[in-house]
Formats: C-alpha cells, sequence, structure tokens
C-alpha cells in the first residue's frame, strides 16, 4: 500500500474550518471540531475514526478487545496500561496495523493513546524517507508547538541495545503528544517476537506519555 505524504489540510475559508483527509490515512479532525471550528487539542483528533478519551467498546465488542490484548510493554515495571492490536485481517482499515492503549482493568475501556502503523520489511530507508516527508506536514500544520526531534534511541524491549526507534514528537495542549517514529529492530529480536521494521504515527495522552517514561 503506497503511503500518501500529506495526512490532512486545515483550510480557513469564509470563518468555517474543514479538514480534508486522503483517503482518511493518518490523522483526522473530529466531526465535533468541523462544526465548532476550533481546535482544542488532542480530544479533536482522531485515527481510523477512534479518538482520545472515547471508549474502545464504541467499536469494538468486550470479546473482541480481550481477544486481541496483546502485552507490548513487558519491559517496564509497571502495567497500568495494556495494548489492544487490531491488523487489516481484524478491522477493515487502511494501516497494516493499529495499537490502541487502554488501561488494564478498566470496565470503560477508555483509550489513552493510539497509532497506526505501516510494516517495512528489509527496507528501513524507506521508512526514514517517509518519516521525514510526514514530519514537513505536521511541522507546517503546527507551527506553534513544542518539537522534539528528530532523535534517536535505543528500544529498552531489546536487551542487545541493538534495536532502535527514531522519532519526531510534538507538544499539544495540556501537554498531550504527537509522535511520528520508525523503529529498527534487530534481526535475532525480530525473529524471536514476530517483529517487523515500521512507521508509526501515534496520538498520545500525557498520562501515556508519563507512563512510558517510567
Amino acid at each position: 500500500m503506497k503511503l500518501y505524504t500529506l495526512f490532512f489540510l486545515i483550510l480557513f475559508k469564509s470563518n468555517i474550518l474543514f479538514a480534508l483527509g486522503l483517503n482518511s490515512i493518518f490523522i483526522s479532525l473530529s466531526e465535533s471540531t468541523l462544526k465548532k471550528n476550533k481546535f482544542d487539542g488532542i480530544k479533536d483528533l482522531e485515527i481510523e475514526g477512534i479518538a482520545i478519551n472515547s471508549s474502545l467498546l464504541d467499536h469494538l465488542s468486550k470479546n473482541e478487545i480481550q481477544n486481541n490484548i496483546i502485552e507490548l510493554y513487558q519491559h517496564l515495571k509497571d502495567d497500568s496500561f495494556t495494548t489492544v492490536v487490531l491488523t487489516e485481517t481484524k478491522k477493515q482499515m487502511v494501516y497494516d496495523e493499529m495499537q490502541v492503549i487502554i488501561k488494564r482493568n478498566d470496565r470503560k475501556f477508555r483509550i489513552y493513546g493510539i497509532s497506526g502503523g505501516y510494516f517495512y520489511k528489509e527496507n528501513i530507508e524507506d521508512c526514514y524517507l517517509e518519516m521525514d516527508k510526514i514530519e514537513k506536514d505536521i511541522s507546517y500544520l503546527f507551527k506553534n508547538v513544542d518539537k522534539i526531534g528528530p532523535v534517536t534511541r535505543e528500544h529498552p524491549a531489546d536487551p542487545s541495545k541493538k534495536s532502535t526507534y527514531t522519532g519526531t514528537y510534538y507538544s499539544l495542549p495540556k501537554y498531550d503528544s504527537i509522535w511520528v517514529e520508525c523503529y529498527d529492530w534487530d534481526s535475532k529480536i525480530s525473529k524471536k517476537n514476530g517483529w517487523i521494521d515500521n512507521l508509526r504515527i501515534t496520538i498520545s495522552t500525557k498520562q501515556f506519555s508519563d507512563w512510558l517514561d517510567q
């Protein structure tokens, strides 16, 4: 599937805010945001029609949620959050994979983070090129937000310290954030866990970001 580099355009015309998405790939503005003509932060953004702070039960049944939970953060001591992983075979969507972050044992299944990913098998350099294009689009649209990156770090899930992730991070109101990252897994851990190099676009609450930094 070909990646489109411009994930959405925001245009002001006659005091009305329009959001134009390319086949709804990447991030879109919620319908309520378009009606009020005002962007208030991460709660106004959606990926595949799924919004932060909403309930995952609005999109999946309880059984579907529980059957698709995969523990991706076992390297962290605190296990407050867990991940619901969706692929094209499980839900019709434009991403190769989606990850939805919820709190463990939360009966309401409130969403704290959402990411969409595209896999790059054996061609991580293409991932970096696409990431750079997306970064430029986001930087153009959000000129007045704090930006960190791109920075490359060792991934803590790989004890060998041979796997890395490179990303740029944008701070939104209330310290929520947008991340654009490429994950480059070492061949050994990739083979062991079935992990594939990927480009990932994430919208995250401050609470989930702080938890990751433990």
